[in-house]
């Protein structure tokens, strides 16, 4: 499967969500910050957007019109990439979200800013450093815990990990 990438090389965006507004304003602030970015309202259209090319982040809602997350993150799972993947959700579950821990980065409520979503895009894409990212491996964490460690190693403390992650 091909990797979609801008014509400057910049990371490709999925932003998967079905109010308009939201997707759109998302949508613009992550192209206006170098992006290669495409949209999707439903589960169909995300399915068709991954056969196209997988991008390097997702940012997905968890209810969609035609299904939920489960259900775009189950195609995605099936296609060659590295994805990071970003939950943007009004609806908190801990049970649902205990499921989806494993193929997802990070899980933020909202209400949330944009450019709260464009920083944590930007973030996803950073790598951690190699002694950090070997310490990690090392001890299995988690995505979640993955970068929360890397937050720390910039120099946030408690409150501000809790603030960047939407905890």
């Amino acid at each position: 499967m091909d990797k979609l990438e801008g014509e400057t090389g910049t990371a490709a965006v999925l932003v998967v969500e079905d109010e308009a507004l939201f997707r759109d304003s998302v949508c613009t602030a992550l192209s206006r910050s170098g992006y290669a970015v495409r949209s999707a309202a439903t589960v169909q259209d995300a399915v068709q957007a991954l056969a196209a090319s997988v991008p390097d982040v997702l940012v997905l809602d968890v209810s969609l019109p035609d299904g939920s997350a489960e259900d775009v993150l189950e195609d995605l799972r099936r296609r060659q990439g590295s994805t990071k993947v970003l939950v943007v959700t009004g609806t908190y579950d801990g049970d649902r979200w205990a499921n989806l821990e494993d193929d997802v980065e990070l899980i933020v409520p909202k209400p949330i800013s944009i450019n709260t979503v464009r920083k944590m895009v930007g973030r996803l894409l950073q790598p951690l450093p190699r002694t950090t990212e070997r310490f990690a491996r090392r001890c299995s964490f988690s995505p979640r815990e993955s970068q929360m460690l890397q937050l720390a190693t910039e120099g946030l403390n408690d409150k501000e990990v809790t603030a960047e992650l939407g905890c």
